[in-house]
């Protein structure tokens, strides 16, 4: 079955399993705020966090599902409900996307 011809329910289950897969089984090696050039081969204005895998993997957060700029986390931690992104304030104004 094509993509757009799923209904909601088929493409949480379809999206699910995709995300199953990748996902399951596999240990976090490290974690990090994205760099200046990474952010700038995705065009981002703001770090987010990287998870990196033991298989050399990674994943991060978008806002959106077109990469239109970095998105957070949100976590059950009590203590660190949200992992935000992060602007970089330290650059000149008109250097900054």
């Amino acid at each position: 079955m094509k993509l757009d011809e799923m209904n909601y329910e088929q493409l949480k289950g379809h999206w699910g399993s995709l995300a199953s897969k990748f996902l399951v089984g596999k240990t976090i090696k490290h974690v990090r705020y994205m760099e200046d050039d990474e952010l700038e081969m995705m065009g981002w204005d703001k770090s987010n966090l990287v998870i990196f895998f033991d298989d050399g993997s990674h994943i991060f957060a978008s806002m959106d599902d077109e990469g239109n700029d970095s998105g957070v986390l949100f976590t059950s931690d009590a203590h660190l409900d949200c992992i935000p992104s992060i602007m970089n304030y330290d650059k000149p104004f008109e250097e900054r996307a």
